[in-house]
C-alpha cells in the first residue's frame, strides 16, 4: 500500500494498485499513471498537469475534487463524472485542455470546463454538449425511443458541460427497460380500448442520422 497525500510529484511512472492514494492536495506533473484496480484505489483532492492516466480495467469512479490541465486519458470509463467538487475539499475540481480520444466511454459526464478543453472520441461514440440547456430542443428528436430515453436524462438539473455515450454500447444496455417500457404502453393502450403504440423500432443507425443534425453533438 503506498500513499500520497499533500506531496509534489514529478517526472513519475506510478502504478496504482488496491488501496493505494494520490490525495490531500496533491500535485502531480508530467507522470505516468497506471491503474490496475480503479474500484480499489484511491483519487481523490489533487492537480494533474501534464500526466497522462491509463486504466487496466473498467472504471466508473468520480475522482471528487480533481483538476486536470492537459491530462490525457486511455481505457475504459463506464459512469465517470470528471470535474466534479467535493466539499471536503479545496481545489477547484475541472478540466482543461484534456484528451480523452484514446478512451472508451460510456454515460461519462463533465464538470467545470469547457467545450474546448476537451478532445473526445469519435462514433460511436456521441457527445451532447450542454445537455440540460439543449434538452428542449432534443425534444424534437423523441420519435426515436433510445433518443426519448437520452433526452429524459439530458433533463437533469446540474451544470454539465456535456455527458457521452458510447450509442451501440447504450442501446444494447437500454433495450430490455425500452421493450418493457413498450409492453406497459401496449397493456395500458388495450385496457383503455385504444390504438397500440408504435411498433418499438431500435436501430443505431437511425439515431445517428437524427443527432447528425444537432449542432451541440459531436460524433
Amino acid at each position: 500500500m503506498r500513499r500520497w497525500i499533500g506531496e509534489k510529484i514529478s517526472n513519475q511512472s506510478i502504478t496504482l494498485d488496491q488501496q493505494d492514494a494520490i490525495t490531500g492536495g496533491s500535485e502531480v506533473m508530467e507522470c505516468t499513471i497506471r491503474i490496475l484496480q480503479p474500484r480499489e484505489c484511491g483519487i481523490f483532492c489533487t492537480r494533474f498537469r501534464r500526466t497522462s492516466i491509463e486504466v487496466v480495467k473498467a472504471c466508473n469512479e468520480e475522482w471528487r475534487g480533481c483538476f486536470f490541465d492537459t491530462c490525457s486519458f486511455k481505457g475504459r470509463f463506464y459512469d465517470c463524472r470528471f470535474g466534479m467538487e467535493s466539499e471536503e475539499c479545496g481545489i477547484r475540481a475541472g478540466l482543461r485542455n484534456c484528451d480523452f480520444t484514446q478512451a472508451k466511454m460510456n454515460l461519462c459526464s463533465f464538470w467545470n470546463c469547457r467545450r474546448e478543453d476537451l478532445k473526445l472520441p469519435g462514433w460511436p461514440h456521441v457527445t451532447i454538449f450542454d445537455p440540460a440547456a439543449n434538452a428542449e430542443d432534443f425534444k424534437q428528436l423523441s420519435s426515436d425511443p433510445l433518443l426519448a430515453w437520452i433526452q429524459q436524462l439530458m433533463e437533469i438539473k446540474g451544470s454539465r458541460t456535456a455527458i457521452i455515450y458510447d450509442l451501440p454500447k447504450f442501446l444494447k444496455q437500454e433495450t430490455p427497460r425500452l421493450r418493457k417500457r413498450w409492453d406497459l404502453l401496449k397493456l395500458c393502450a388495450k385496457a383503455k380500448g385504444e390504438s397500440p403504440p408504435p411498433e418499438l423500432v431500435l436501430s443505431v443507425e437511425g439515431s445517428r442520422q437524427r443527432l447528425v443534425t444537432r449542432p451541440y453533438v459531436y460524433m
